[in-house]
């Protein structure tokens, strides 16, 4: 079910083949539970291939991008530090909290297994191990430090941070601390979840009054210049515009996609686009000339 929801869970045998051999029934199988879900996961890629014509969609074609050796470096660390800090856009400040952040977590990791023995310490280790290999997807596809792009790939892997937060907390701390910390930690996830949902909320709108601009009546047709390709993380029409038009019953040879409008192309402007205008010649920002056809 999770698969068919979103794709990043697929190599969560590797996860229960670690934990079924260190916390399943007495005389049980690990490679049996490894092989059973292999197979749910073989089944859910046949059916991508037989049902939906597809194994995979345009996103995973990232996964192949060539990238440099510095990339292959700095992509896991970014990826680590997004998973506890929010975007940040000067780079600078995010190394900075980035290092502080994972120096802390170190520090803290290795209080925590002074402390743990036995049981307890093998599964503070299973739940590092899932962790490790739930980032191995946002790693490789690499998480934006600027925006919250790519933040729904960390939702498998905060599930273990959680698990490993409370090992922390109940851990390394005193009891008198704790309750502070834990409204520490909410009240700060909390604080940038709400941020990221107004974030949504806003590139909601913007698909909305698209829509009512195109699907006015009458039969003019509609060149839609500076499609927003996403909004500071949130994707509006990246992808799916044509099946945008589809769902909502709008002709779609009455719409000509002009241009898409990325992030780069908008941060230098304050406030909104507005055209220019030169004799009988028009520009909209940054690339659209508009002017006349033939005389008249």
């Amino acid at each position: 079910v999770a698969l068919c929801g979103y794709e990043s869970i697929i190599l969560i045998p590797l996860i229960i083949l670690a934990w079924s051999r260190n916390t399943g029934p007495p005389g049980g199988r690990p490679l049996a539970y490894f092989i059973a879900w292999s197979l749910v996961t073989a089944g859910y890629i046949l059916f991508r291939f037989f049902y939906l014509n597809e194994l995979s969609n345009e996103y995973i074609y990232r996964l192949f991008n060539e990238r440099s050796f510095a990339d292959y470096i700095l992509d896991p660390l970014k990826t680590a530090a997004r998973l506890i800090l929010p975007p940040i856009e000067q780079a600078p400040l995010m190394s900075g909290l980035a290092v502080l952040s994972l120096s802390l977590i170190v520090w803290i990791h290795f209080r925590c297994i002074r402390r743990l023995s036995g049981q307890r310490k093998i599964r503070y280790y299973l739940v590092l191990w899932g962790l490790f290999i739930s980032l191995i997807l946002p790693a490789r596809f690499g998480v934006s430090t600027r925006t919250s792009e790519g933040d729904r790939l960390l939702y498998f892997p905060s599930a273990f941070l959680c698990i490993l937060l409370s090992y922390w907390i109940m851990t390394a701390l005193r009891k008198p601390a704790r309750k502070y910390v834990v409204v520490a930690v909410t009240a700060y996830f909390g604080f940038f979840l709400h941020k990221n949902i107004a974030q949504w909320e806003l590139a909601s709108k913007a698909t909305e009054n698209i829509r009512m601009a195109i699907s006015s009546p009458g039969d003019t047709t509609k060149a839609i210049i500076n499609i927003p390709d996403e909004l500071e993380g949130a994707y509006v029409f990246r992808h799916g515009f044509n099946e945008f038009l589809a769902l909502y019953g709008i002709d779609s040879q009455r719409v000509i996609p002009v241009n898409y409008l990325d992030r780069l192309e908008y941060l230098p402007v304050s406030g909104t686009i507005e055209p220019a205008y030169a004799g009988d010649t028009s520009f909209i920002y940054p690339e659209v000339k508009i002017f006349p056809d033939d005389p008249g």
